[in-house]
């Protein structure tokens, strides 16, 4: 681009993915989620993890799909966008682009390691009913919030809009993961959490738990 009588430019990273995804031997098919894992491990390998979030209320290039892109938002800043091309653009291709001279501008001053778990993790799916207008994003930060530090990944793996969850409403499917760096956790205590993470759910959003 042209600033006054200077040509500059950005560094940036651009991602497009489409049909099969491997992984070792299995695949699986490209969608919102799979891209989006790609930027999680991404942002933590960086040092960037907790810091960044994905925001669906701002405003979106004509050639996305409205209902699944997001804005990459670094400590409330954009500096990319991430989800599906409109149809009308090009079927089933999902793409990544982060500015990366606006993203290392927010560089961590130090990168800190995690201890890899010696004691096995419990996993918990939750699924919840909400109105269309209410973001992943804003619900994942309420689910940080509750659950506290055994709460150590959270992955949103399903979304779904149609029969069976009513006119303007969505479903929204969640995997949480529990880990204790000191002892192996049991289910009562994950349980504990879990369900005060579904009461907090219902009343911050005024949800409706699935398969209740």
């Amino acid at each position: 681009y042209k600033e006054e009588d200077k040509y500059k430019e950005n560094n940036k990273l651009a991602i497009l993915m489409s049909g099969d995804y491997y992984i070792d031997i299995n695949n699986e098919k490209v969608d919102f989620y799979v891209i989006k894992g790609i930027l999680e491990e991404l942002m933590e390998y960086l040092g960037y993890d907790g810091r960044y979030r994905l925001n669906q209320n701002n405003e979106f290039p004509k050639e996305f799909h409205k209902g699944q892109s997001a804005i990459i938002e670094l400590q409330g800043k954009p500096i990319g966008i991430i989800g599906k091309l409109h149809p009308s653009v090009a079927k089933d291709v999902y793409v990544m682009e982060i500015d990366l001279d606006k993203m290392f501008i927010n560089k961590s001053s130090k990168m800190t390691f995690r201890e890899i778990p010696k004691y096995p993790e419990i996993e918990k799916d939750m699924a919840f009913i909400v109105d269309k207008e209410i973001t992943s994003g804003s619900i994942i930060d309420q689910i940080k919030k509750t659950g506290g530090k055994l709460l150590t990944n959270i992955k949103l793996f399903d979304l779904y809009e149609g029969e069976n969850v009513g006119e303007n409403k969505k479903s929204l499917a969640f995997k949480l993961t529990f880990n204790d760096l000191t002892k192996t956790l049991n289910d009562e205590e994950v349980m504990v959490i879990f369900n005060k993470i579904i009461s907090e759910i219902e009343k911050q959003f005024n949800a409706e738990l699935r398969n209740k």
